[in-house]
């Protein structure tokens, strides 16, 4: 996972197993959730127009065809 990079995918740092749990260290992203949410909405009170949904679902697949490219597989996929 650490070989990953693309720049719609996040980072991994490193992976253990820890009481039978894989847990992943990723980059402490909480800070961009509130500002993407907050200019989202203030930048489309009513909901976003099909062009910027369409903008954000392509970056999203762009990142999921990578890993699918390569043969890995996700089991948590999130856009923020």
């Amino acid at each position: 996972m650490i070989l990953i990079d693309h720049p719609n995918l996040l980072k991994a740092y490193c992976s253990f197993t820890a009481g039978g749990s894989l847990w992943i260290v990723t980059p402490y992203v909480y800070w961009i959730v509130p500002k993407c949410l907050h200019i989202m909405k203030s930048a489309h009170p009513n909901g976003s127009e099909l062009p910027v949904i369409a903008t954000l679902l392509h970056a999203a697949l762009n990142g999921l065809a990578y890993l699918h490219y390569d043969g890995h597989i996700q089991r948590d996929t999130k856009v923020y």
